[in-house]
C-alpha cells in the first residue's frame, strides 16, 4: 500500500530498526519506502525528503559513507531549494 500514512509509518518503523541496531532491515525498508515515496508523493515532498535524510543517516550509522555522503548532500541541496535555506 502506498498511502501517504503507510509510507510515513514505514519510514518511522525503519528508524526504529536503526535505533535497535537492525541496520540491514532498516536500510532495506528505507530504500524501498524512499522509491515508493518519490512515485506517490513526489521527489520534493517533505516526507520524501525526510525519508531520504533518514536513509542517508542510516548508511552513515552502518559505516557506508560512500553511500551516505552523496545522499545527504543531495538531500541538503533539495531541502534548500524546496524548503528554503533558512528552514
Amino acid at each position: 500500500n502506498d498511502h501517504p500514512a503507510t509510507l510515513y509509518t514505514e519510514a518511522n518503523l525503519a528508524h526504529g530498526y536503526r535505533e535497535a541496531g537492525q541496520l540491514d532491515t532498516a536500510l532495506a525498508l528505507l530504500a524501498d519506502t524512499l522509491e515508493r515515496s518519490k512515485v506517490k508523493l513526489g521527489e520534493y515532498h517533505p516526507d520524501t525528503l525526510a525519508t531520504m535524510l533518514t536513509l542517508g543517516e542510516t548508511y552513515q550509522t552502518a559505516g557506508q559513507l560512500e553511500l551516505a555522503m552523496p545522499l545527504l548532500e543531495e538531500t541538503l541541496r533539495l531541502m534548500k531549494i524546496h524548503r528554503g535555506a533558512d528552514h
